[in-house]
């Protein structure tokens, strides 16, 4: 039997300030995650696009943090 490997992903999550909305969708988040920083960013990316006050807006302005971590998976194993 082989040992187990931790396989690891990072996961960026996307704070945003869109300083051109009202109050209620001025403040967004997004969350990703992938085998590397590429990856998981354009997935946050995405996922941040995807939220109901930014959908079909034309923004010009955004202040966006970007927070990068990573996690630790075993694999289950298969029979």
């Amino acid at each position: 039997m082989k040992p187990k490997t931790l396989k690891t992903l990072k996961v960026v999550t996307l704070e945003g300030t869109f300083p051109e909305l009202y109050i209620k969708n001025m403040y967004q988040t997004g969350r990703g995650q992938g085998t590397n920083i590429r990856v998981a960013a354009a997935n946050a990316i995405r996922d941040l696009l995807k939220n109901p006050g930014l959908r079909g807006r034309r923004i010009s302005a955004a202040k966006i943090v970007m927070s990068v971590g990573t996690i630790d998976i075993v694999p289950e194993e298969t029979k």
